[in-house]
């Protein structure tokens, strides 16, 4: 007989949820979060109260539709008083604020897409993935680090110069029981426990 252990807060804590979210449970209090809607988890709980054992997939309907339908979490609302009402209000203000965003940013299908979104020129760079524009800078001899030999290590784009090279090679630089420091085009790092520093030139010829 297959068996669903149903993990909820006591009944005494339930209505702080509505204050406060906790453990993914309610509204967070700028909107979203794990599980926000506590109306749909409490007709959910009312449900398996009422009819712990259930047939799948024969009840599907019934159980998604008593749990969610406005009518079964408008007598939520009704029957559970101020707290809930505000609960409500605060979910459905989120949703209408969403859907007036998503208008906002949806696509005129009367127009032609590039009169809208006019695509950018030819020589502008642009980033399609996260990290596209990351470097991995690769040791010929692997370097001793804070964790052990150091092969690779992975420069985020923001610490690269604009003009460097696609064939850059490290130079290591120097090394200590702490880190090392490498120098990649006219630009030199180091690579300690807190992870990869930008060292910036000095006027004088130092790095700071």
């Amino acid at each position: 007989q297959p068996k669903a252990l149903i993990l909820t807060p006591t009944r005494e804590a339930w209505p702080g949820y509505l204050q406060r979210q906790r453990n993914g449970l309610g509204r967070m209090h700028d909107g979203g979060g794990v599980y926000p809607d506590l109306r749909i988890l409490e007709a959910t709980w009312q449900l398996v109260d009422a009819a712990p054992q259930c047939e799948i997939p024969r009840e599907n309907r019934r159980l998604v539709e008593e749990a969610t339908h406005p009518d079964a979490l408008n007598a939520i609302v009704r029957n559970g008083g101020a707290v809930w009402e505000a609960h409500r209000n605060g979910i459905e203000g989120s949703s209408g604020s969403e859907r007036s965003l998503g208008h906002l940013h949806a696509l005129d299908f009367d127009h032609a897409f590039d009169d809208q979104f006019p695509f950018a020129d030819a020589d502008e760079k642009i980033s399609t993935r996260l990290g596209l524009a990351d470097r991995l800078v690769e040791f010929d001899v692997p370097v001793a680090g804070p964790f052990g030999p150091v092969k690779q290590i992975a420069l985020r784009f923001h610490l690269l110069a604009e003009d460097l090279a696609l064939d850059a090679r490290p130079q290591l630089m120097g090394a200590s029981a702490t880190g090392f420091t490498f120098r990649l085009g006219e630009q030199t790092y180091a690579y300690t426990r807190t992870g990869v520093e930008l060292l910036r030139q000095t006027g004088t010829g130092g790095a700071t």
